[in-house]
Protein backbone atom coordinates (compact mmCIF):
# COMPACT_ATOMS: atom_id res chain seq x y z
CA UNK A 1 0.00 0.00 0.00
CA UNK A 2 1.26 3.79 -1.09
CA UNK A 3 -0.83 6.79 -0.21
CA UNK A 4 0.58 8.92 -3.09
CA UNK A 5 -0.70 12.75 -2.99
CA UNK A 6 -0.46 15.10 -5.34
CA UNK A 7 -1.55 17.97 -7.58
CA UNK A 8 -1.40 16.15 -10.75
CA UNK A 9 -4.42 14.25 -11.61
CA UNK A 10 -3.05 12.32 -14.55
CA UNK A 11 0.02 11.36 -12.26
CA UNK A 12 -2.06 10.28 -9.71
CA UNK A 13 -4.19 8.28 -12.26
CA UNK A 14 -1.10 6.54 -13.64
CA UNK A 15 0.00 5.16 -10.51
CA UNK A 16 -3.12 3.84 -8.77
CA UNK A 17 -5.31 1.81 -8.86
CA UNK A 18 -7.74 3.73 -6.80
CA UNK A 19 -8.05 7.75 -6.31
CA UNK A 20 -9.63 10.20 -3.80
CA UNK A 21 -10.22 13.67 -4.37
CA UNK A 22 -10.07 16.32 -2.17
CA UNK A 23 -11.14 19.84 -1.91
CA UNK A 24 -10.68 21.74 0.97
CA UNK A 25 -9.73 19.40 3.46
CA UNK A 26 -12.67 16.99 2.28
CA UNK A 27 -13.60 13.69 0.44
CA UNK A 28 -15.73 14.93 -2.64
CA UNK A 29 -14.71 11.38 -4.63
CA UNK A 30 -13.35 8.03 -3.83
CA UNK A 31 -13.54 4.92 -6.41
CA UNK A 32 -11.16 3.39 -9.33
CA UNK A 33 -9.10 5.47 -11.30
CA UNK A 34 -11.20 4.30 -14.60
CA UNK A 35 -14.18 5.36 -13.06
CA UNK A 36 -12.55 8.55 -11.89
CA UNK A 37 -11.29 9.56 -15.03
CA UNK A 38 -13.98 7.93 -17.48
CA UNK A 39 -16.74 9.10 -15.90
CA UNK A 40 -16.62 11.47 -12.84
CA UNK A 41 -19.62 11.67 -10.27
CA UNK A 42 -18.92 15.18 -8.91
CA UNK A 43 -18.54 18.48 -10.54
CA UNK A 44 -15.11 19.47 -8.80
CA UNK A 45 -13.76 15.83 -10.14
CA UNK A 46 -14.72 17.08 -13.78
CA UNK A 47 -13.74 20.62 -13.32
CA UNK A 48 -9.82 18.99 -12.14
CA UNK A 49 -9.66 16.75 -15.39
CA UNK A 50 -11.11 19.57 -17.48
CA UNK A 51 -8.27 21.74 -16.21
CA UNK A 52 -5.12 19.14 -16.69
CA UNK A 53 -2.78 20.20 -18.95
CA UNK A 54 -0.44 17.32 -20.80
CA UNK A 55 2.75 17.50 -21.10
CA UNK A 56 1.90 17.35 -25.41
CA UNK A 57 0.83 20.74 -24.64
CA UNK A 58 2.42 23.13 -26.61
CA UNK A 59 3.26 26.41 -24.08
CA UNK A 60 4.36 23.54 -21.83
CA UNK A 61 6.72 22.10 -24.01
CA UNK A 62 8.09 25.13 -25.05
CA UNK A 63 9.26 26.28 -21.21
CA UNK A 64 10.45 22.85 -21.22
CA UNK A 65 13.25 22.94 -23.52
CA UNK A 66 16.52 23.90 -23.05
CA UNK A 67 18.48 26.49 -25.11
CA UNK A 68 22.45 26.51 -25.39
Amino acid sequence: TLLFISHDIALAAELAERIAVFRHGQLVELGMTAQIVGAPAQPYTRALLDAHIGLDTRPLLNRARLHA
